[in-house]
């Protein structure tokens, strides 16, 4: 398989997750106003309120420290971020064609993940940056499988 071109990304809050969690947050909210309208006990419905409260404060944070920056390609290493820091892995965790969870191992650091979205992009340069993704993860599978059954027949 062919090496990808080099490629970029300006990676910003996922709007389709900002929206599916400002409709989580109206869902949940149901289960506070029925007990508010059923008429059950006030510290029952004080615990439910506090719960919807803590779940709604969770997903806006969430949202909020989502992380923002430039992921590129320059043919043979990904980098992150405005200081380019260096990826030693990349792991396609979902792909939902137009949307992508991906997993970023720093060589230093924390695992960082990522919701990539195609909205913003010409289709071109998201196909190029799909590839790019594939293309990494494809060839790191591919040598762990190769140096896997060596591994077990020599302990």
């Amino acid at each position: 398989m062919q090496r990808p071109p080099a490629t970029s990304l300006q990676v910003s809050r996922s709007k389709r997750l900002g929206w599916l969690f400002a409709g989580l947050i109206f869902l949940f909210l149901c289960a506070p106003l029925y007990s508010v309208l059923s008429g059950q006990a006030w510290d029952r419905t004080l615990a439910v309120w506090a719960a919807w409260g803590v779940l709604s404060a969770n997903l806006v944070l969430s949202w909020l420290r989502m992380p923002e920056g430039r992921l590129r390609w320059d043919g043979e290493t990904w980098y992150w971020g405005r200081f380019s820091l260096p990826i030693k892995a990349v792991r396609i965790q979902y792909d939902f064609q137009r949307t992508l969870w991906v997993l970023l191992q720093p060589k230093h650091g924390p695992q960082l993940g990522l919701w990539l979205e195609a909205d913003a992009l010409p289709p071109e340069r998201w196909r190029s940056v799909r590839r790019a993704l594939v293309w990494c993860e494809e060839t790191a599978w591919g040598a762990e499988v190769a140096v896997a059954p060596a591994a077990r027949m020599y302990p």
